[in-house]
């Protein structure tokens, strides 16, 4: 099953960068001596108009217990379906508590839908929706001030043309990549697990790769050749990212770098 409810094909393989008419300032509060990781996965949908998933926890477990066991990663969060709220995401500001959760690990990693919340924005789309609704909004999160380096989203088109920009620029406030997918991704178990072997590598022919690259090559292997991953860059240097490069700090402005990546 497709993990988006709309399905979007856009074809570009491209570095562009965006900007707005505002800046932000640079802070970050990051644990340089503790590796942390968190998992979010939702494939119980009772809304209606939603389909269930199928490997959404397989997906986050993978990931997670590669980091866990392979690089000595500390589990932060673990949840699932119901367990899932829209708060954690979601700064102090708009009611939300992603300072003990999205934003206390290094790295997070969600599965499941993402969808059109508007005509401008798509958004990952939770089944709870009673804390406080079903919708992860992009100006109403405030990654990176506190400790989360490295956002991965497994779900449709939240990095999609125009949608981006407002999570480049409404989420990124510290945190060094969001990555994604312009169009739509498919419901497949083991992505998470090759992500996540790319980030720790496997030997000394498969040596660990930038989170970028580890987005990319970890998606190419099970997704179709119509799928379009994305990440979005603080700036330059954050596209060379390992997963133990988190005790630096981007400065935060209204420039962020992109790149596209084409499954094969």
């Amino acid at each position: 099953m497709r993990k988006c409810i709309f399905s979007l094909l856009m074809i570009s393989v491209i570095l562009i960068q965006i900007s707005v008419m505002f800046a932000s300032p640079a802070f970050a509060d990051d644990d340089a001596n503790s590796y942390e990781v968190s998992t979010y996965a939702v494939e119980v949908y009772p809304q209606p108009d939603v389909p269930d998933l199928n490997f959404c926890c397989d997906d986050a477990l993978g990931f997670r217990g590669i980091l866990q066991q392979e690089a000595g990663f500390t589990i932060r969060d673990g949840l699932e379906n119901g367990n899932v709220h829209e708060e954690m995401f979601k700064k102090a500001a708009s009611g939300g508590d992603d300072q003990n959760h999205v934003d206390a690990a290094d790295i997070v990693y969600y599965s499941g839908h993402g969808a059109d919340y508007s005509s401008d924005i798509s958004a990952p789309r939770l089944g709870d929706t009673t804390h406080d609704d079903e919708w992860v909004l992009p100006y109403e999160c405030y990654w990176g001030d506190q400790d989360v380096e490295w956002i991965l989203l497994h779900c449709c088109k939240v990095l999609r043309n125009g949608s981006a920009g407002y999570w480049g620029l409404g989420a990124m406030h510290g945190s060094h990549l969001i990555c994604g997918a312009k169009n739509t991704i498919y419901d497949y178990g083991l992505d998470g697990y090759q992500v996540a072997w790319a980030l720790v590598g496997n030997g000394p022919y498969c040596p660990a790769v930038p989170v970028k690259d580890a987005w990319f090559w970890g998606g190419d292997i099970y997704q179709p050749s119509s799928v379009q991953l994305r990440v979005i860059g603080e700036n330059d240097q954050c596209g060379n990212d390992y997963i133990w490069d988190n005790s630096y700090d981007p400065s935060v402005d209204s420039w962020k770098s992109v790149w596209d990546y084409t499954c094969t």
